[in-house]
């Protein structure tokens, strides 16, 4: 049996295949129809080696090939910056059946570090919604639940006459359209693990998205696949999709994921259209495809899945945030 604090080189040859195959990882990709065991445990083994590397301070837990654990917790720069509050993500992973008391230990061992050591206030991470053990874990460590999301994949569509009918009032963003698609985004409200955060000063997290659209625009035609949907020759609608490669894993695989989508009120009835030609193009170009949307967004998961032929998974987006007094 043996505790190792992180970060530390850990070496993930050195631990073994056994170790990867018990870790209850809960990939996002389990159900997806693109990926196969094989592929899933070649990235688990990846994201494990890039969270030690990462992490500014973690357990590692080995009691044998199918007892362990890791908790740790990686430093976000950008987020920190932009909210003004010291900000970290959370690592866990677990094998099955590991004790419950072992596992409080390493959560508790690693906050209290992040904290202490380097001042972390706000903790998020993001949890299977099958993965009980984890889930309850956290919440007895004080953490909150602030959103549920769903993540949809496929590698197919529903064809219908009426949404190919109404795609034609989608084309590509071109670079003249910005200034309409930026007052679009500015008046749009996204209802995120932000918004309801009592930490997270209002403003600023509508600013967030607001800035990520325009990294969107940024890039659009490179990662980013973007189109606008018009209504009476007026751009009512906007967004876009980017993409993962998956060669950093040694996988010959991309797939469009990290869609953006905004809306005025004028633009009632687009998001089905948009969201047939998106997909379609990004079928035609990636071969696979995900979106990810809050439960709470229930016109929304409608669309998706009248228009995919959908797998998905649900996980918890979870928070923690700890006073310098505490």
């Amino acid at each position: 049996m043996e505790t190792i604090n992180l970060p530390l080189p850990v070496c993930t040859a050195s631990l073994g295949n056994d170790l990867f195959s018990n870790f209850v990882y809960f990939s996002r990709f389990r159900r997806h129809p693109g990926f196969s065991a094989t592929d899933i445990a070649t990235i688990n083994q990846h994201d494990f080696h890039s969270i030690t590397q990462s992490a500014i301070c973690g357990r590692l837990f080995v009691a044998d090939s199918h007892k362990a654990a890791v908790v740790a917790v990686s430093y976000l720069p950008w987020e920190s910056d932009f909210f003004g509050i010291c900000m970290g993500k959370l690592y866990l992973l677990r094998s099955d059946g590991l004790a419950e008391s072992t596992l409080s230990s390493l959560v508790a061992d690693t906050l209290q570090c992040a904290q202490k050591k380097h001042g972390i206030s706000h903790f998020s991470i993001e949890v299977d919604i099958d993965d009980y053990a984890s889930l309850n874990c956290l919440l007895k460590h004080g953490f909150e639940i602030m959103d549920l999301k769903r993540s949809y994949f496929t590698s197919g569509i529903h064809h219908t006459e009426q949404l190919a009918k109404g795609s034609a009032c989608v084309r590509p963003y071109e670079s003249s359209d910005r200034g309409a698609v930026v007052a679009i985004a500015e008046q749009a409200h996204f209802e995120t693990r932000f918004t309801r955060d009592v930490h997270i000063e209002p403003g600023l997290a509508s600013k967030m998205y607001q800035k990520w659209f325009q990294r969107m625009l940024d890039d659009a035609g490179n990662s980013f696949n973007v189109i606008v949907y018009q209504r009476q020759g007026q751009i009512v609608a906007c967004g876009g999709i980017g993409e993962i490669d998956f060669l950093k894993y040694g996988i010959n695989k991309r797939m469009r994921t990290n869609s953006l989508y905004a809306s005025l009120p004028t633009g009632v009835g687009a998001y089905g259209p948009f969201l047939y030609r998106l997909t379609s193009e990004a079928l035609q170009t990636h071969g696979l495809v995900e979106a990810t949307i809050s439960l709470n967004n229930t016109s929304a998961i409608r669309v998706v899945e009248g228009i995919r032929p959908n797998r998905s998974v649900t996980m918890y987006s979870l928070r923690k945030f700890i006073s310098s007094h505490e």
